[in-house]
């Protein structure tokens, strides 16, 4: 009976070592294919041009200045922007 209990250990612990690095290289390839496809999914910082804070650019609001688009932390800096302009 005490056998049968460690060959069960044996095998469990056997099959924990290998589906790991299995699973981490079937994960890697499959994430390398995806990465390809899409954007990559890092968080485009930028300055806000009045008050100096970084903050996410899909977060903004944006304004157009000069023929630029600028983007604001909020629309309070946009509007203190283009009053002093």
């Amino acid at each position: 009976m005490i056998r049968l209990i460690l060959y069960a250990l044996f095998f469990y612990f056997c099959y924990r070592l290998i589906r790991g690095p299995l699973a981490s290289l079937l994960k890697g390839k499959t994430q390398s294919t995806e990465m390809e496809e899409s954007e990559p999914d890092e968080p485009e910082m930028v300055k806000d041009p009045q008050c100096g804070t970084y903050f996410m650019k899909r977060r903004g609001v944006p304004a157009r200045v000069g023929g630029k688009t600028l983007h604001f932390c909020s629309e309070a800096c946009r509007d203190k922007f283009l009053e002093s302009r």
